[in-house]
Formats: structure tokens, sequence, C-alpha cells
């Protein structure tokens, strides 16, 4: 499952990483409450069911946010009253805030679970565990994960560091902000974001993801491209990676981020 702030998407995953049915996507529909997720769950799982040979045995969920041993520590959209930078819900906020997300799907579905953050099971589906790898999301917000060796580093909200003034990553990159000041302005910003993040992560390679990644245009690509190879002296240090990474990297996930033990927390 690929949670994002405008929709739900879901697809059966095999071993080999590859899709065994076509990718599903519902709508979020605002408020957007943890039962409603666990409905969307179910009305895939039927179709996907329906179209496919097999049962899943396991789940993958990816949340945007913070996410720890399968909690919500912080999600920033579904609090909200009318979605992404609308007024915080306080009931919303309560739900969904510390929830055990994992334990929940568990108990319902009956299904081993592991829950992370959105942008880490994307980066599962990408990273090649040399050196270190950076991975960026364009959607609905910034999604960011870090992996050095092939071991995922702690989570950082970066999205919601300042970036320009008054305006953090999330605010300035995201979709709202893309509507409203166009594409072309939205593209500069992601390359001067992707050069202020340069001397916080030195990365050895940057993937860039999300469903936006595609409106960027191939002049902010290439010049993505050259600063990345220029900084890191490697001219293969930088490429773009498929929006179904976020489902497809859920297989993978298991072997690259074993499931925690949750018993304490």
């Amino acid at each position: 499952m690929d949670c994002g702030g405008g929709g739900i998407k879901s697809a059966l995953i095999g071993e080999d990483d590859r899709p065994l049915t076509p990718s599903l996507r519902t709508a979020v529909s605002y408020p957007f409450a943890p039962q409603d997720l666990l409905r969307i769950i179910r009305s895939h799982l039927a179709e996907h069911l329906a179209l496919g040979s097999c049962r899943p045995h396991r789940i993958t969920i990816g949340i945007p946010g913070i996410v720890r041993r399968g909690r919500i520590v912080y999600t920033p959209h579904y609090i909200r009253e009318h979605g992404p930078h609308t007024k915080i819900n306080s009931r919303l906020r309560d739900e969904w805030t510390n929830l055990h997300l994992a334990q929940l799907l568990e108990s319902h579905f009956e299904l081993p679970c592991l829950a992370l953050n959105d942008a880490e099971v994307a980066a599962c589906a990408t990273v090649h565990g040399n050196g270190s790898e950076l991975v960026l999301t364009l959607g609905t917000g910034l999604g960011c994960t870090f992996f050095t060796d092939g071991v995922l580093m702690p989570h950082l909200e970066i999205s919601h560091a300042p970036f320009l003034p008054g305006m953090t990553y999330d605010e300035a990159l995201g979709e709202k902000a893309r509507t409203q000041i166009g594409s072309e302005i939205w593209a500069g910003r992601v390359y001067a974001a992707v050069r202020s993040l340069w001397p916080v992560f030195r990365w050895d390679y940057l993937y860039l993801g999300g469903g936006n990644t595609a409106l960027l245009g191939r002049d902010t690509l290439r010049k993505l491209a050259d600063f990345s190879a220029r900084e890191t002296g490697r001219e293969n240090a930088f490429a773009t990676i498929e929006n179904s990474a976020g489902t497809n990297g859920g297989a993978r996930a298991w072997a690259l981020l074993p499931k925690p033990d949750t018993s304490a927390g």
C-alpha cells in the first residue's frame, strides 16, 4: 500500500518484485480517519483477489510522515480537516498520532505487516546498496530517505525544515504550490532545493521519484544530473525512478528492512 495525501495505491507484488495484478488507486476524501484507510485496504484487497491467482501473505504500507517501529509518530496530511495544508482537526490528530498502524493491520487482516514512511518503501525498489543514496519524492509534499551501503538511516522530516522565507520544503515544493505558481517556476524551486540539500547529505547517488517528477521538464532534469555529476564526480550519480516504486518496493522492503521487534513499543 502506497498512501499519499491525494490517493491510496496498492498492488500485489511477487517475490521477484514484479506486480502480480494491476495497480489500484482510490482518491482520499477528507476528513480521513484510520477506519477510512482500513475500508480502502479491504476494498483493494477484495479486488486484487478477484484479479489474481494468489493470496498475499504479508502487507507493506508506506505512510507520509514519521513512522517508528510500526507506529505513526506524525503524519502531515490525514490529520487535517480538508486535506494537505488546511486546518488541523484535533480528533483526527488524536486518532492518527501514536497509532500503531502495523498492529492495527495485523489484527484486522491477520497478516504480518511492515509499516514505514512512504519514501522509504519507494527507496527499497531503487537503492543498490553501494555508497550513500538519497531518494527524494515529489507529490503532495516532499518525501526524503537516505541509505548508506544499503542500511536505512534514521528518518528525518526534511520536508518540514525551512526552505524559502516563511515556507518549508513541503510548502514550497508540494502539489499545492505547483498549481499556484506553475510547473516552470516550481521546477526551478526543486532544482534550488536539491542544491540546498547537497551540503547536508553529500550523496553518492541521487534518485528523484514521485508522481510530480514527470512534470520537471528535460532542462531541469539535465541540470540536476549535471549538478550531481559535478559534485560527486560520478556521471551516473542521478536518476529518476518510476512512480510505481511506492508499491513495487513493498516486497524488497522485508529483505532490506526486517520487521522490527515491536513488543516494547
